[in-house]
């Protein structure tokens, strides 16, 4: 599956020609390049449709939980001792516990839908960073910048009400949370909260933002 954002592609070649043409073919050559492309001739051609989506529930902005409820995998995103880590709900003890498993999310930039997400505790922002010695990519909590493409991050609405969570620099890669081992006690034990290769069907990368 490629998460890749649907208007991440120009269509100036197809314009350079169409302008050439006497108006009415020109007229009738646009709107067949605009249906080709997938893109409604009534649309609003400067308003990607995953920034819509975004809108339209409320994830541009606001305070959530992180995390994932079933019954193999119930968790928050949470961060502790400074490290990013998956840990189950953390119940309401009046003493603010869960708002150590508490996020703020807001968008790094007007111009398009990069967000950043702020731990309101640590007030440090989720954070993906690679090298070329590295294999894999890394993902943790640090100090926030609002111009470091490591914590620019794009939500990816999907059809089950989920998303995946992806760096906006390396597309081919999703947050993920595997899924916990069995302990003796019966308590599960999470691993750490990882950047993987995106796939589809990939229950351990959909994440759900709960007001």
């Amino acid at each position: 599956m490629c998460l890749r954002r649907p208007w991440q592609f120009s269509m100036q070649q197809h314009w350079v020609h169409l302008v050439k043409m006497p108006p009415v073919l020109g007229w009738i050559a646009a709107v067949a390049v605009l249906c080709v492309s997938g893109v409604h001739p009534s649309a609003s051609a400067d308003v990607p449709p995953t920034r819509q989506v975004h809108r339209s529930l409320g994830w541009i902005s606001g305070m959530y939980s992180i995390g994932r409820d079933d019954d193999a995998a119930t968790f928050r995103l949470s961060v502790v001792d400074g490290y990013l880590k998956a840990s189950a709900p953390a119940a309401d003890d009046g003493n603010g516990s869960p708002r150590r498993q508490t996020w703020r999310v807001f968008r790094a930039h007007e111009s398009d839908d990069r967000n950043m997400l702020q731990h309101v505790v640590e007030g440090t922002c989720l954070d993906a960073w690679s090298h070329k010695w590295m294999k894999t990519p890394l993902v943790h909590s640090f100090e926030c910048s609002a111009n470091e493409t490591h914590q620019h991050w794009i939500v990816h609405p999907s059809a089950m009400g989920h998303a995946w969570i992806q760096p906006h620099y390396l597309s081919e890669w999703c947050l993920t949370v595997a899924f916990p081992n069995a302990t003796a006690s019966g308590q599960p034990e999470f691993a750490d909260p990882t950047l993987d290769r995106c796939a589809e069907g990939r229950h351990d990368q959909l994440f759900y933002f709960y007001p």
